[in-house]
């Protein structure tokens, strides 16, 4: 009987520490698209609203963009 209700409480806490988890994951996801799609919305804003939307700035953004996502990879 004890160890039934041990077992039960490790289980408990494993079930929480996982669920923790599980939104700490779900919360780093929603915040990485968040940023992201704010980015590309002030990306789009800025490529629009500046004068001279020659290539060189695209090229600048694209590696912007590299670089971003490299970070995110060595982060995870």
């Amino acid at each position: 009987m004890i160890n039934n209700t041990l077992f039960n409480r490790v289980y408990l806490l494993f079930i929480l520490l996982n669920t923790q988890c599980l939104t700490l994951k779900l919360r780093s996801i929603q915040l990485n698209m968040y940023m992201t799609t704010s980015f590309d919305f002030c990306m789009r804003y800025l490529t629009r609203n500046s004068m001279t939307g020659c290539s060189s700035h695209k090229s600048g953004n694209r590696g912007r963009l590299i670089d971003i996502s490299s970070l995110n990879q060595l982060h995870h």
